[in-house]
């Protein structure tokens, strides 16, 4: 109901509620406070919290389902990859070790429950190209992740308000241009283009940052 519609029946409210149709805590519907109403209304602020918990168990079999997804597509993955960790000259009992030690002789069910459970306490396995847990990986490069994304944010930030100042301070015709143009291709411009031309343009024809890396190991680096 609309503002008016409720302080038109202020009266009817209060008799709800047990509430006096002069009480001083209603004062606020004579201003038509959304605020008050809410306040005083029963059901209004529960109402929310109906929406989400109707929508949490939607949500649970949604992740459930993607988890089923991503294990079978890693599992439609062609090779064996006992095969590739021990080496074509490998001897099947070799193989046949490396498959029991990744629980890759399990069953489907039972490696989805395992794979599930490691997911859901953080244990996201162990790399055998760069070597380590996967979880320790992750962490050491969340500080320079952080830095890169906090930067990126930053920047965007300040370039948005300079160039929205700067239209509605100047309103030229050509600037207006500019701007909608700047905005359809950022939109419109997949993240790994337009960080292939920034890398172009920074640290290929104006060398003012690293193309990769973190300096002082990074390229370009002074």
């Amino acid at each position: 109901a609309t503002v008016e519609r409720v302080v038109l029946d202020r009266d009817r409210c209060c008799r709800a509620a047990g509430i006096g149709g002069r009480d001083r805590s209603w004062s606020g519907l004579d201003k038509g406070s959304p605020a008050t109403i809410r306040q005083h209304i029963p059901g209004v602020g529960d109402s929310m919290i109906r929406y989400i918990a109707g929508r949490l168990p939607s949500a649970v079999v949604v992740l459930f389902l993607a988890s089923i997804l991503i294990f079978s597509v890693m599992r439609l993955v062609p090779g064996d990859p006992a095969l590739a960790l021990a080496g074509p000259d490998a001897t099947p009992e070799a193989i046949a070790a490396i498959r029991h030690s990744l629980g890759l002789d399990k069953s489907i069910p039972a490696q989805y429950l395992t794979w599930i459970g490691d997911v859901l306490i953080l244990d996201l396995g162990r790399s055998f190209v760069l070597g380590g847990q996967i979880s320790d990986l992750v962490l050491a490069g969340l500080g320079n992740t952080a830095v890169l994304a906090g930067s990126a944010l930053l920047l965007a930030v300040v370039l948005s308000l300079v160039l929205s100042v700067a239209v509605v301070v100047w309103p030229k015709k050509w600037l207006t241009s500019v701007v909608n143009l700047l905005n359809t291709l950022s939109v419109a411009l997949p993240n790994f283009v337009t960080g292939v031309l920034l890398v172009l343009v920074f640290a290929v024809l104006i060398p003012v940052l690293p193309s990769g890396g973190v300096p002082p190991g990074g390229h370009l680096a002074r």
